[in-house]
Formats: C-alpha cells, structure tokens, sequence
C-alpha cells in the first residue's frame, strides 16, 4: 500500500510541474492577444483622429470624442516639455541606455481637461501608452511607444504642394489611371491602389462611363502628406524608465490629393463624334502607405535583442504620377531619428 501511494504522489507532482509552464505559455498568449486587440483599437482611433486635420476648421467636438476614447484604453496625451523630459535624444543611442545612462526626468504635474492631458506644442499631438511582461526569447520586457501626430501645416510631419501637368494623349475613363503612387521604406516598395480616371471623376462628372475616350488638357494636382510616427521604447520589466532604448521606429503617411482636371472634348460611349467639353471636373482622393513592421512590438523586440542603432521601418519618399507615367510630385516626409526630430 505504501508503495502505491508513493507512486501515485510521484506522478502527482510530475503532473503539476507539467502542467505550470503549459499554464504560464497560455498566460501569455492570452496577454500578447489582449494586448493585440487594444493596441488594434488605439490605432485606428489614431486613424480616425489624424484624418479630422485635412478639413478646416477642424471638427473639434469629434476630436475631443476621440481623445476621451484614447485616454480611457491608456493613452497619455503629452506636452513638449515632458516629451523632452522623458524621452532625449540619448535614448536612441543603445550604450548609454542599457547602462542606465538616459535618466528620466518626467514630472508628475500635468494640466488635464475632461481627463486628457492638453498637449503644449503647436504642430504636434504627442502620445504614449505601454505594454508590461512582454515575453521574447525567454525574458520579459515593457515596451513604451511614443506617437506623434500634425496638427498643423508647420510641422515636420506635414508636407504640402501642388503642380499643374499637361497631357497630350487619349484617356480611356475605365483604364487609364489618374493618380499612382508608389514608396519606399527599408522593407521595400508599397504600391496603393491606382485611381483610374472613372474612379477619380464618376461622382461629379454626369454620364462618364468606364468606355469614356477623353481628350485632356491638363491637371492641377495638389497634395498634402501627413506622417504619424511612432518611436518604441524598451527594456528589461524589471528595470526602471532609465534604461529604455528606442530601439524601432517606423512611420506610415496619409496623402490627401487634390485634383482639378481641364477637359477639351469626350465621347461618352468611346464611339461616334468628339464633344466639346469646357467644363473643369474637380474632386479629392486619399493615398494610404504604411510600411510592414509599423507599429510592430515583435520588430522592436527584435531590434533590442539584435541590432546596435534604432531599426526604422518608415517611408522615406513618396512618388505621385498621373496619366502618361508622368510624374507629379516626389514627396520626401520626415524621416525622423528622435522625437523633437518631427517638431
């Protein structure tokens, strides 16, 4: 009997010790999804709150709607002083932050309104919120991330312009493409959607067909670029803010382009006789390039554990063409090395 009991205690105990890290890898997952989906949330709001400053004036009941939303998911909003205090540009550079050598200055004072921090600067919304215990090649860390946003035309994250361009050759409305973009970031090139000439003008121009010929004049093409940059911190969870490193930053850009086209003639069926056309068309569309390791935790982590200097994952330039391949506009949007970079 004796001898049955110890071998039912010792399988017992060899039961619970397999049990506890099975136990601790679903924690995690549940945390990392937990974490995931949050994050999800706070950056589409991030999303919807950067569009609201391409109109003017902008609508600032839907703007404070938004901020409320951030701030309850743990979002802090900043003033420019505390982001110089809590994030210098000795952060980025990886001896002195992993020897504690970045001290973090942060005071604890700040003015809230309907409990969302009034950020101080006058050409960018500055952001934070952080993750604790996330779990990479057998250590946990916390990682911070610092957001930035324009909120003016002065900003470094805020680039703006316009060109007319002339054409010679035929359009087919369904085929030929309007607007093209393409840029690039260190993963390579990211392409959006073409606008062909149909999609860009079958809202305001009545009767356009895809199988519409159109002989054109030009284009008076006007843009305007706004970078949301993100710069994240990390560290070991069981070391204070002074030894944080921003190891990754990546940014993604939204370009609005506006667009005002000089029609000759047309035919709407692309058939029979050439109309004259003195009309100009005019309408807007929205450009979105976003990098792959935006906003990545996974890349930052990585970064920490494997490179010596801050990994970007962001657009370094944008390239706008129209009708003919020509080319509108280059677009070059911040590239920044450190926050006050982007001021």
């Amino acid at each position: 009997m004796r001898k049955i009991i110890c071998i039912v205690l010792a399988i017992a105990i060899i039961a619970s010790f397999s049990v506890v890290p099975c136990f601790a890898a679903n924690s995690n997952a549940d945390i990392k999804d937990k974490d995931a989906l949050k994050e999800a949330s706070i950056m589409k709001l991030f999303d919807e709150r950067q569009k609201l400053f391409f109109n003017k004036p902008v609508d600032i009941s839907k703007l404070n709607e938004i901020d409320i939303k951030l701030n309850s998911l743990g979002v802090d909003f900043l003033t420019l002083e505390e982001v110089e205090r809590q994030f210098p540009e000795a952060k980025a550079i990886k001896d002195k932050a992993l020897k504690g050598e970045t001290a973090n200055k942060a005071s604890a004072g700040t003015d809230v309104i309907a409990n969302v921090v009034t950020p101080s600067s006058n050409v960018n919304t500055w952001a934070s919120f952080r993750y604790s215990n996330q779990y990479y090649n057998g250590k946990y860390y916390n990682v911070q991330k610092l957001i930035a946003q324009p909120i003016s035309e002065d900003s470094g994250l805020w680039e703006e312009g316009q060109r007319t361009v002339n054409f010679s050759l035929n359009w087919k409305a369904g085929i030929t493409n309007l607007i093209e973009s393409i840029a690039l970031s260190a993963a390579g090139s990211i392409a959006s959607t073409p606008i062909t000439v149909y999609d860009a003008l079958s809202s305001v121009w009545d009767g356009l067909k895809t199988v519409s010929d159109i002989d054109p004049s030009d284009v008076t093409y006007r843009w305007e670029t706004q970078t949301t940059a993100v710069f994240t911190y990390v560290r070991l969870e069981s070391q204070s803010d002074d030894y944080q490193w921003l190891s990754h930053i990546s940014t993604k850009c939204v370009t609005e382009v506006a667009y005002i086209v000089d029609v000759d003639s047309w035919r709407q069926n692309g058939t029979g006789s050439w109309v004259v056309y003195p009309d100009l068309e005019a309408d807007t569309r929205y450009l979105y390039h976003t990098p792959t390791y935006y906003n990545s935790t996974s890349r930052a982590l990585w970064a920490y554990n494997n490179v010596s200097g801050t990994y970007h994952d962001a657009i370094s330039e944008i390239t706008i063409s129209g009708p003919e391949s020509k080319k509108v506009q280059t677009i070059y949007p911040c590239y920044p090395q450190f926050p006050l970079h982007c001021e």
